[in-house]
């Protein structure tokens, strides 16, 4: 009788274990899509400065 409940304890704890894994491995793929997108919006915004800056010069 107590071999199904351990059992079932067993496999609860497995994947509670890994759904915690995934859930972090989640949480740093957004964290590092959230920096990719801030680099490419600050390289963006230097991008134009440096577009204004060379227009003013040309004209």
């Amino acid at each position: 009788m107590k071999k199904p409940i351990l059992s079932g304890l067993l496999l609860f704890c497995i994947f509670a274990e890994n759904f915690s894994v995934i859930a972090e491995q989640q949480e740093s793929a957004y964290k590092t899509k959230e920096c990719t997108r801030k680099g490419i919006t600050r390289i963006s915004h230097k991008r134009e400065k440096i577009l204004e800056l060379a227009r003013f010069r040309i004209i």
